[in-house]
């Protein structure tokens, strides 16, 4: 298995559209939920990456505020090639989390005493 195709901060923002389409601000806002601050600017970056990547998929939604003025949001959700890419990094990550069969972690002591 070699290294995944998404880092783990697009694997994250990935898996907050899991339960729906979401605007980017919203992205922000969950990602900032999980500890991770960003300014909008790198949100817009990240997300349109993996746009362009195939990702995710966006489309744009319209209305008008209470006193008339349009309003236009890009609304982002998985694709199936970025559902696909978020499996193979959590299961990469996930293989990650295990020692090896029979690892025996050294001791500080030992591990200096062999220098």
């Amino acid at each position: 298995m070699g290294l995944p195709e998404l880092t783990p901060l697009q694997a994250l923002a990935i898996s907050i559209l899991f339960d729906g389409e979401k605007s980017a601000r919203e992205v922000r806002d969950e990602l900032a939920f999980h500890g991770v601050e960003m300014p909008m600017c790198q949100v817009y970056r990240l997300l349109g990456r993996a746009e362009l990547a195939g990702h995710l998929l966006a489309r744009h939604r319209q209305w008008q505020t209470a006193d008339g003025r349009p309003v236009r949001e890009k609304r982002y959700c998985p694709s199936r090639q970025g559902l696909d890419r978020w499996r193979a990094t959590v299961a990469f990550y996930d293989a990650l989390d295990r020692p090896p069969e029979g690892f025996q972690p050294a001791s500080l002591e030992e591990y200096l005493a062999d220098q």
